[in-house]
């Protein structure tokens, strides 16, 4: 793998285990497509900013 797709995965990584979901969401250009596990794709990067939002609230 490339260097740069390290850096982003090692920044996924971190900003995951850290709740970072303004970190997390950076890491998507501004119309990504995201989809977890279920059956809605997410459309742009604050969607995703968001969906991780929410997934940390739900874990605490």
């Amino acid at each position: 793998m490339s260097d740069a797709i390290h850096e982003v995965l090692d920044r996924w990584t971190a900003a995951f285990n850290n709740h970072q979901s303004d970190a997390m969401a950076d890491l998507f250009t501004a119309d990504a497509l995201f989809q977890d596990f279920g059956p809605e794709v997410l459309s742009d990067r604050e969607a995703v900013r968001d969906y991780h939002v929410s997934r940390v609230s739900d874990e605490h």
